[in-house]
This record gives structure tokens, sequence and C-alpha cells, in this order.
């Protein structure tokens, strides 16, 4: 199983994929702090992380969100690095795509919300069994 980190900042949404992916077996944390999540990687036991790009602290957006996160992560020089996932529900402009930049910057795949459960239970599935078949 997984070792998954969800970094995002709507709590009902956060909570509901905790419940799903622990009871599909994989071991499941939840953060919208920055450093948090770093300290998490600096660990090195995470697979996968959910990466919100939009991170809002008392209703205002924060800086500290998930390009900076994804970025900081491909920052390290680590022997390992989680498989990435972008995570985003704003409108998209077709000549640039918020969920685009964060593959720029390094995230390996992305997901626009509303993300439904299959698809993130999918999701976990395509990485885990992608990083058994490295091994």
């Amino acid at each position: 199983m997984a070792n998954i980190l969800i970094f995002e900042d709507d709590l009902i949404l956060a909570e509901s994929w905790h419940k799903t992916l622990s009871a599909q077996g994989h071991q499941v944390e939840h953060t919208t702090n920055v450093d948090t999540a770093m300290s998490k990687i600096y660990e090195g036991y995470l697979d996968i992380a959910f990466i919100d790009i939009f991170i809002q602290k008392n209703n205002q957006e924060s800086l500290r969100g998930g390009i900076l996160l994804i970025s900081k992560i491909n920052m390290l020089s680590l022997g390992y690095k989680p498989w990435l996932i972008a995570i985003s529900g704003r409108s998209h402009d077709p000549s640039c795509s918020v969920l685009e930049i964060a593959k720029t910057v390094g995230a390996d795949e992305y997901l626009k919300k509303p993300i439904d459960l299959e698809e993130l239970i999918a999701a976990v599935e395509r990485v885990t069994s992608a990083q058994v078949k490295e091994q």
C-alpha cells in the first residue's frame, strides 16, 4: 500500500479522500502547510502527493500554495521523489492552464476537480502499480 500526502484546503474534500484511501489500506496524511508537507518529504517515506494548486487561508489565497510546494520538492537532491499529482478546480484559460504550469515546475501529472472517488482510487492504483514494476 502507498504512503500518501493530501495538500488540500477544502477540509470536507480532504476528509473524504482520507477516509476513502485509508479504507483501501493506504497510509494518508493531510496538511495545508507547505513547511509541514516539506517535512514529510524530507522524512522520505511518501509515495504519492496530491497537491492543490491554490490554498486559501482566512478566505484569501496563500502565496504558499501548490506551485511553491511542487517547485521546492523538485529543487531537492533527494534519492527519491514522491509522485506529484497537481489538482485544481479553477477554470482554465486555454492559453495558460495552472495545471500545465504545475507540470512545468515538476508535477508528474494533474487532475482537474471535481475528482470523483473512483478517479482518485484509479490514480493511486496506477501510480502504485507503476512503482512496483520499477522496483
